[in-house]
């Protein structure tokens, strides 16, 4: 998430923009992604109704530019909206998810 945060190119990498040169590191990152998540549920520390495919784009949320709203993003605002979204994610008493997964 720093790296993402901090270089220009990354997202856009990331997101696609690359063409299908980097198709198979995506893939690669796609899988990680899956297992992870596979884990953390099966351990019973992720709320069970976050699909793996939820995961990219809140991460991608989490990266955000310097400025919104007329409001200057902090030095680690990157990792503060980490840890929201991590918390976030944790099993507890979650309300439903409204909506379908991303395909």
């Amino acid at each position: 998430m720093r790296l993402r945060a901090e270089s220009c190119g990354i997202r856009e990498a990331v997101g696609g923009a690359c063409g299908p040169n980097l198709d198979p590191v995506l893939g690669q990152i796609q899988e990680g992604v899956r297992l992870l998540v596979e884990r953390a549920q099966e351990a019973g520390v992720m709320r069970a109704d976050v699909a793996w495919q939820d995961v990219p784009f809140l991460l991608a949320a989490v990266a955000t530019g310097p400025r919104t709203l007329r409001l200057r993003a902090g030095d680690e605002q990157w990792g503060r909206n980490l840890r929201i979204v991590l918390d976030g994610l944790r099993a507890p008493r979650p309300q439903a998810l409204p909506g379908t997964p991303p395909a």
